[in-house]
């Protein structure tokens, strides 16, 4: 008799600023649980890839069942979070990696190797968030997937999963959240169901209320809400007197049984897959997608029964041509090597005559909005099978954005095909202290 599928055992782990936090839920309840503390010495990711490798060695040792799966939540301690104006490289993806990477990068966040960047989708017009979780991170999650025999399904900020309790009003009304677990504070601003902006800073729910006020200090003319929401990941300590901080979740004190807020937090939102998400999920194979995949298999059948014919036809082709052809009465003249020192000359000569000159400068150009200034600009030889150079720009903006603006604004300009940025510095000996910067161009006619 069919019993049903069987439930899976999700585990859940924090990893806060100060502990890694874990739970098992199964059927819908919380089986196990447990700590473990992070160096107090600071020792960094180092110290959260040491946590995570004694809980997968406590996990051998029967401490519980086995998980099908692991979530896991991680505080914007350990992440690195930018404000991005929105640009249309965001709406194609190729374009929107270099933009952001670029944008990341006038912020100060240099990106390694092996880093998993994700960005919200952004309305056009408003900003967008990107989230940078570094490759050290990534690697101990892999290391505990491994180990336990379990898929990491999914993997999510604290500011995201907090957002998701902001009841929302509209797309594009403006919203603003605290978020406190007793040592760090947090900000967090948006509008409708997008997460646009992140402060991270030491302290409990009094700075809390000190970030709002620099926000709106920042803002002139803002006009203050009467009640600023709060998540309170510390429900322990107490709410400052007239911060007007009104707590919208937990709604209830949390049962005796229950783990910490912060799985909660992450039991709350479910299954991952949101924009901002390390581990974006693959699709479902669904009846229609299994009915296409039968159509592209019986479609590949055909071809390589007619590729199959093809090839049979030409190999008789070429028995049939494979007799020795008489050799020609003339023989051909052999170059000098100064005659092909002279045709790679002229060749090179009629490539560069035939570079769109006039489309590259018109593309280059800057509009009027933006402030930037052309220093240089380095030509390489065309491909000769494709017609595809390289240009290596050299530019003066007057600050970070300006310069992400026109590495984004050159990567949409045909005959320009990508626009990467390679190099920038802040120029300190003059009094503006403007941004010089190299951009990497592509261009195909």
């Amino acid at each position: 008799m069919w019993q049903g599928k069987r439930a899976r055992a999700v585990l859940f782990v924090a990893l806060r600023s100060d502990m890694l936090e874990w739970a098992l839920r199964k059927g819908g309840r919380w089986d196990a649980q447990g700590s473990l503390p992070l160096p107090a010495d600071g020792g960094g990711m180092a110290g959260v890839a040491g946590a995570l490798r004694q809980l997968a060695t406590r996990w051998g040792d029967g401490v519980a069942s086995s998980p099908g799966e692991v979530r896991v939540v991680v505080a914007d301690y350990w992440l690195r979070t930018a404000t991005l104006p929105w640009n249309r490289a965001l709406q194609r993806d190729v374009e929107a990696a270099a933009y952001v990477q670029a944008q990341l990068a006038a912020a100060g966040h240099a990106l390694e190797p092996g880093d998993v960047v994700r960005h919200g989708d952004g309305l056009p017009g408003r900003p967008v968030l990107a989230v940078v979780y570094p490759v050290a991170l990534w690697a101990a999650l892999a290391d505990l997937q491994r180990e336990l025999g379990a898929a990491v399904t999914s993997v999510l900020p604290c500011s995201v999963l907090a957002w998701t309790c902001l009841p929302r009003r509209g797309w594009l009304q403006p919203a603003m959240l605290g978020v406190s677990d007793g040592v760090l504070a947090m900000l967090l601003r948006g509008a409708g169901s997008e997460l646009q902006e992140v402060t991270v800073r030491q302290g409990g729910k009094p700075m809390v209320t000190i970030l709002r006020q620099r926000a709106l200090m920042r803002e002139a003319g803002a006009v203050a809400a009467a009640e600023l929401p709060v998540v309170d990941l510390a429900p322990g300590e107490p709410v400052p007197a007239h911060s007007g901080q009104h707590v919208i979740w937990p709604r209830h004190p949390a049962a005796a049984a229950a783990p910490s807020l912060y799985l909660q937090l992450a039991a709350r939102h479910g299954r991952g897959g949101a924009a901002f998400d390390a581990v974006q999920p693959a699709a479902a194979m669904t009846p229609a997608r299994m009915l296409a995949a039968g159509a592209v298999l019986a479609l590949a059948s055909l071809m390589a029964g007619a590729a199959w014919q093809t090839s049979t036809r030409a190999a008789a082709l070429e028995q049939a041509l494979a007799a020795p052809a008489a050799p020609s009465p003339v023989a051909q003249a052999r170059r000098s090597e100064a005659e092909t020192v002279r045709i790679r000359h002229v060749n090179h000569a009629i490539r560069t005559l035939n570079m769109p000159i006039a489309a590259l400068l018109r593309a280059m150009e800057p509009p009027q909005d933006l402030p930037v200034s052309l220093l240089n600009v380095q030509v390489a030889e065309a491909e000769p099978a494709t017609g595809r150079g390289t240009l290596r720009l050299q530019a003066q903006a007057a600050d970070s954005n300006d310069m992400a603006r026109y590495v984004a604004y050159l990567a949409d300009r045909r005959p320009l095909t990508a626009a990467v940025l390679t190099q920038h510095e802040q120029d300190d000996t003059a009094p503006a202290r403007p941004y010089r910067f190299t951009v990497e161009v592509r261009w195909q006619p």
